[in-house]
């Protein structure tokens, strides 16, 4: 058709076809309109269905898909979250995190979007130690099965709940959002329970494992002949006095200030054997480095004085060297029931007129401890001095126990009873720590030699720090090779 025949049909047009156009261009717009209503109605109302059910589908997903993989073993992102969340909960619980937070560090928010280092987050950071948690984890479960070590963690786990209800409580919170907002989204009492569960069995297998690791007299005596500048303690006293200055102090204020403060501690040197603070015990770790290198020294010898003047602090303190020595602090194996204050007395006196010795003791544990040692009896073995209450200790150390002594002991401000049992003075603590690191050690390195075979699958590309990792590689190596 030419244009020219469009053109004059649309002139001849009459006013009745044009109106009757129109409403059939009203009618099929109203029809359109009213079609494309009822599908926005739909679609409104399936996005509101879907909405509600995504959220069981992705809390079903987290709790039942492969998040990664460890070996052979598929983890869940429910499992993943709670290895992460325990890393970075157990770290912003740290003295090293309490430290650089009063220094206005805070690792309360976004950790993507924080630095642990040039290349890595702090998410980063958490995740690679979450993996490797993971990755130790099943490999103690792997040689716990392939060992036939079982233990039973219904006793450990009852225990959990009940601690977990506490702190729930306290924060004013039912138990799965308590749980939710420490260790995830998707976590809740029932997912967790297996992983607590295994949590529960690793550490007493841990604990198996470093008790059949224990070393030889040689190799402890070695460890402390190579190792006395850490182990060894101190006595001491020393008074310290502080410079006066402020703020506004100008330099030359502060050099005489920090004089005279020097002058004054080397004055009270003739009476600091009874004007004096006495210290204790105490590591190299437990002060500055400058008093430590004098305190420390081999040339050192009981009586020694010193004033030493720190231009930091702007304080001087005069120092009296008492004398060097071993932690031979004692230590005791025993067996310990914490139970009601209402019922720690009756118990007692049930077990005192029965048959009154170690075996019922740990059998009277066993059923009625409140603790995590119940399943063993109540069986703590080389307890050291200022792990319990004040009142334990000063019963357990006191010069005349005697093997097979017990006791109870009430503590009205917690509503417990103690119930104690003391089967033997122990090692001294020195030798116990030896034994605690040697012991360690080995098994770090019976752990690893599985848990470093582990492949770590992430078939989601859901972690980022392997590959930041090895550009932080790959430029240390750089500038170590332009040096």
């Amino acid at each position: 058709m030419s244009n020219n025949k469009k053109e004059t049909e649309q002139k001849v047009m009459t006013k009745y076809d044009q109106k009757m156009q129109k409403r059939q261009e009203e009618k099929a717009k109203a029809a359109k309109t009213d079609k494309r209503e009822k599908w926005i109605g739909i679609i409104g109302a399936l996005i509101i269905v879907c909405v509600l059910i995504s959220f069981p589908i992705t809390s079903y997903i987290a709790a039942n898909s492969t998040y990664i993989t460890i070996g052979d073993e598929k983890i869940t992102r429910v499992e993943f979250d709670y290895a992460y969340n325990k890393v970075k909960n157990d770290y912003l619980a740290s003295e090293e995190y309490e430290y650089m937070y009063n220094f206005g560090y805070d690792l309360n928010g976004n950790l993507s979007k924080e630095m642990f280092t040039e290349y890595l987050t702090w998410e980063d950071a958490f995740e690679e130690k979450a993996v490797m948690a993971l990755a130790e984890k099943h490999a103690m479960l792997d040689m716990a099965a392939e060992e036939g070590y079982t233990f039973n963690t219904d006793n450990n786990y009852e225990q959990f709940k009940v601690s977990m209800d506490y702190v729930a409580a306290t924060a004013e919170m039912t138990v799965d959002k308590y749980l939710r907002y420490s260790y995830g989204g998707y976590a809740s009492e029932k997912r967790l329970e297996p992983f607590v569960r295994e949590d529960l069995f690793i550490e007493e297998y841990y604990a198996h494992l470093k008790s059949i690791a224990e070393p030889a007299e040689e190799a402890i005596n070695t460890y402390y002949e190579n190792n006395k500048l850490t182990l060894d303690m101190v006595d001491y006293r020393i008074i310290s006095v502080a410079a006066e200055v402020s703020g506004e102090s100008t330099a030359d204020e502060i050099t005489n200030a920090v004089a005279a403060a020097e002058n004054m501690a080397q004055s009270l040197l003739p009476t600091i054997e009874t004007e004096s603070d006495l210290y204790e015990n105490q590591t190299i770790n437990d002060m500055s480095a400058t008093i430590a290198d004098w305190l420390f020294s081999d040339e050192r010898k009981p009586g020694d004085t010193t004033v030493i003047t720190d231009r930091i602090s702007y304080k001087s303190h005069a120092i009296l060297f008492e004398s060097r020595h071993k932690d031979e602090r004692v230590t005791a194996d025993i067996r310990m029931a914490i139970v009601d204050i209402a019922d720690g007395e009756n118990l007692f006196n049930e077990w005192k007129n029965g048959d009154a010795n170690e075996a019922s003791f740990a059998e009277m544990c066993k059923e009625h401890s409140w603790d995590n040692l119940a399943s063993e009896g109540g069986l703590t073995k080389d307890a050291a001095a200022g792990i319990y209450a004040d009142a334990v200790d000063q019963w357990l150390f006191e010069e005349e126990r005697n093997p097979g002594d017990a006791t109870f002991i009430n503590d009205e401000e917690l509503g417990v009873s103690y119930l104690v049992y003391f089967i033997n003075q122990a090692r001294p603590a020195w030798e116990n720590t030896i034994i605690e690191i040697l012991a360690s050690d080995v098994v770090y390195e019976q752990i690893h030699a599985i848990s470093d075979t582990y492949e770590i699958g992430d078939p989601k590309n859901k972690l980022d720090y392997p590959e930041r990792m090895a550009e932080q590689q790959a430029a240390l190596a750089e500038a170590e090779a332009t040096k």
